[in-house]
């Protein structure tokens, strides 16, 4: 931006400014629907009669998969479960009715709307399932569990020095994007220019690990 002189170092208020913008950039991308996140998998034992289990080590952006995982001697049996839409789930008369647990509702956010829990974190995630789980299948030997794929944020840097938790080919995007906002902050004279390339960047990496679209067409009857 050529605020600094050549070789010239930042002050700590300037690199703390630094970081929050690079923050707050990050943060803004998450909402733009970019892939800024990671799968993991994760297990949880489900407990008699518990419809609702949190997911907050660390926080599910995103469930891409549920299965029902049970034991039947030395095998596993995993079964699949549904995605209900937020919809769905308020609307089931008997949320607490107890079976073999075939569907789940992730909830974003504050999970208020039950009245069950008005103080929890904003950036809480929780699981609903449905039926809840009965005695047979979560005691011995069926031992029941939610094995699942989650989708976790990357870590946005806290600390001066902290590793970007991203792709090497996101780098050059960072650095530009966060170069235009501090050149926009600080009125630099060829901002312009670095806005540019910084939105020339960003959409040359914003979907480069999306999955590939899969179109089906339907035949035309009428072709020859």
């Amino acid at each position: 931006m050529r605020k600094l002189p050549a070789n010239g170092t930042p002050d700590s208020s300037e690199v703390s400014d630094a970081l929050l913008t690079l923050q707050d950039m990050l943060h803004a991308w998450e909402s733009d629907g970019v892939n800024m996140w990671r799968t993991v998998n994760k297990e949880i034992t489900l407990v008699q009669g518990q419809a609702k289990y949190q997911l907050d080590t660390p926080r599910a952006l995103g469930v891409e998969e549920v299965r029902l995982r049970q034991m039947l001697g030395t095998s596993q049996n995993d079964t699949p479960m549904f995605n209900m839409t937020a919809d769905t789930y308020k609307n089931l008369p008997n949320k607490t009715v107890q079976g073999f647990p075939s569907q789940y509702w992730l909830s974003r956010g504050p999970s208020v709307w039950d009245n069950t829990a008005p103080s929890v974190a904003v950036d809480n995630s929780w699981l609903y399932i449905w039926p809840t789980p009965s005695a047979s299948v979560v005691a011995s030997p069926n031992s029941g569990t939610l094995q699942m794929t989650v989708q976790v944020p990357f870590q946005i840097p806290q600390l001066e020095g902290d590793t970007i938790d991203l792709p090497q080919e996101w780098y050059d995007a960072i650095a530009f994007n966060l170069a235009e906002r501090l050149s926009f902050e600080y009125a630099a004279p060829n901002h312009a220019e670095i806005a540019a390339k910084a939105f020339e960047l960003y959409d040359m990496v914003k979907d480069f690990d999306r999955p590939d679209a899969i179109y089906v067409v339907p035949e035309n009857p009428w072709a020859s």
